[in-house]
């Protein structure tokens, strides 16, 4: 179970989904120290006013994985009532927790479908395909496996395809917010911030209850430099949580701090970590924050927790 809940914690989007490195924006590939660095050499909203001399340079910061936002897939299943190391719903529907393997021989679609949610968690995404596909020629109807299947293009940054795959569930039922939902995490990743508010939009119109859809239009808003209409998009979320709140409050937090409100960043960092406490891009950001406002004492601190919490993942 512990092993599931790290692959779920540390497995990315949208925008939200993690690797040993990442391109920026420009194309180019950073390490966290990079990022931390970058992050931390912006100007903040007091700059240009007259400073005291500069303290030495602190040594150089930990490498750990860069800062991601939290996954923003949605599930096309209910989120898990139980606690967060709970297996996801998919893989209970052939009657209790399961542990797959590709040797094992699903004999219907719903086990195909099942085992290729337990393969996508465990960011085995082209073994999920294939069970995704068979599933979906056992049963055309199956759209939970069209949901899943776009959902693991999109995480595999197979952007165009994932989009393929929703294209054609919102063609068989225009009501599907989750697929507009999805549909908009890979516009996101693709850079078409316009459309994937236009998705969320519709996502929302559908179904206002939602949490994620605000989530992920926060942080398309976000990417605009739109941080007021980002932070109540977040607001929202939290308000209408509970599942996935740790998520939303790291985000609010970064609109904070790209908006100079270090204070707040802070806050919700650190409620961000106290829902969740291995909640690594939480602590890196909360990081970026200390060093900004030259406190390198604690960014060291949460920089190093970053890293234990990197090794106990990789060890497990």
């Amino acid at each position: 179970m512990k092993r599931l809940l790290i692959a779920v914690l540390l497995s990315v989007v949208s925008s939200s989904l993690v690797s040993a490195q990442t391109p920026t924006p420009g194309g180019e590939v950073r390490s966290t120290n990079e990022r931390v660095q970058a992050e931390s050499a912006k100007p903040s909203p007091d700059a240009g006013k007259p400073t005291q001399s500069q303290p030495p340079v602190a040594p150089p910061l930990p490498v750990i994985k860069p800062l991601e936002d939290v996954d923003m897939s949605v599930s096309p299943l209910p989120a898990p009532a139980a606690a967060d190391d709970a297996l996801p719903t998919g893989v209970r529907l052939i009657g209790g927790p399961r542990i797959w393997s590709k040797e094992d021989v699903p004999k219907d679609d719903k086990e195909f479908y099942a085992r290729g949610v337990y393969f996508r968690v465990r960011q085995q995404y082209d073994l999920a395909i294939a069970d995704f596909d068979k599933a979906i020629q056992l049963n055309p109807q199956h759209t939970n496996a069209y949901l899943e299947r776009g959902k693991s293009y999109v995480l595999k940054g197979n952007y165009k395809r994932g989009i393929a795959d929703y294209d054609k569930l919102i063609k068989v039922n225009p009501q599907h917010a989750v697929a507009y939902a999805n549909r908009g995490i890979a516009y996101y990743h693709k850079g078409d911030q316009k459309r994937a508010i236009s998705d969320f939009d519709k996502a929302i119109q559908i179904d206002p209850q939602l949490s994620i859809a605000y989530n992920n239009r926060g942080l398309a808003y976000s990417r605009q430099g739109d941080f007021d209409r980002a932070i109540a998009d977040f607001d929202k979320a939290i308000k209408l949580g509970p599942w996935n709140t740790s998520a939303y409050y790291n985000n609010r937090g970064t609109a904070y701090r790209d908006k100079g409100d270090y204070a707040r960043a802070i806050a919700d960092y650190s409620e961000a970590i106290r829902l969740r406490p291995g909640l690594i891009q939480a602590y890196t950001n909360r990081a970026i924050v200390y060093q900004k406002i030259g406190d390198k004492a604690k960014a060291q601190s949460d920089l190093d927790k970053a890293a234990e919490l990197e090794r106990q993942a990789r060890n497990r």
